[in-house]
């Protein structure tokens, strides 16, 4: 199945702000009730141990990522603390408030910011999850070829796929979506609004499901990506991490330098 570029509503600057943030809320629900990406933490452990980096930038990090839940599995796995910034080129409204009232307590910070031109220091480590098909292939080498140019440690995640089991369970989640907005906190009208009265939240999530994973990487395509993008000093690990009691899986692509 060949990748296609297609466009997400998502990624439009015309997408209405109430309806961006009716989808991510979803997504993030689904997230966190499945935990996807739970299945990567010993290899990103072993990346954070390696690299000994105490601050994680993540990109395209929509309402929060996978980081509710694997932050704090995360630090006790290392044993300490870690400093986040979350960045996103339309933040969140409901992260960023929740997020910038506690920053003080949680170590964690959001920046509005495109991950192609991240405001992003020296001794970090850069994630970025379900997010790198957004970007073409020259954009996708630029993304790496900025983060070895740093000597940044970064790693990429994607539970979507170009299979028909990934698409069929995109095609599934139009239901799981009318069965699950009214469990999502914290409760917006315009949500219910955009989801059973005018049901485009479901319609959104159909298509851009569709399309994330028309758009997504092979594995032999992230390592054609990295071969490009001049990461020859690095440490890569790729591979794919089966998600339980499901036909899906994690492709992951962790980077690192040789010196770390």
């Amino acid at each position: 199945m060949r990748r296609l570029h297609l466009f997400e509503v998502l990624d439009q600057p015309w997408c209405p702000a109430s309806i961006r943030d009716a989808v991510t809320d979803y997504l993030q629900f689904s997230m966190k009730l499945n935990n996807p990406y739970h299945v990567i933490l010993p290899r990103l452990t072993t990346a954070l141990q390696t690299t000994k980096t105490q601050i994680i930038v993540d990109l395209c990090s929509g309402a929060g990522g996978p980081w509710t839940d694997l932050r704090p599995a995360l630090e006790q796995q290392l044993a300490r603390s870690l400093t986040f910034v979350l960045t996103d080129r339309f933040p969140h409204q409901t992260v960023t408030e929740s997020v910038d009232s506690h920053a003080a307590d949680n170590n964690v910070f959001t920046v509005a910011a495109d991950a192609r031109a991240a405001p992003i220091g020296p001794s970090v480590f850069r994630t970025i999850f379900t997010g790198f098909h957004h970007f073409p292939p020259d954009e996708a080498r630029t993304l790496l070829h900025d983060a070895v140019a740093q000597r940044h440690g970064i790693a990429i995640f994607e539970a979507t796929q170009r299979r028909p089991a990934a698409m069929l369970l995109v095609c599934l989640s139009t239901l799981s979506v009318l069965l699950t907005t009214p469990f999502i906190r914290p409760w917006r009208w315009s949500r219910m609004f955009w989801t059973y009265v005018v049901p485009l939240v479901p319609l959104v999530v159909l298509f851009d499901g569709i399309v994330s994973c028309l758009r997504t990487y092979t594995l032999d395509e992230l390592r054609e990506l990295i071969a490009q993008a001049d990461t020859a000093r690095y440490v890569w690990e790729l591979g794919e991490a089966p998600i339980p009691q499901t036909p899906l899986a994690v492709t992951f692509a962790i980077g690192y330098p040789q010196s770390s």
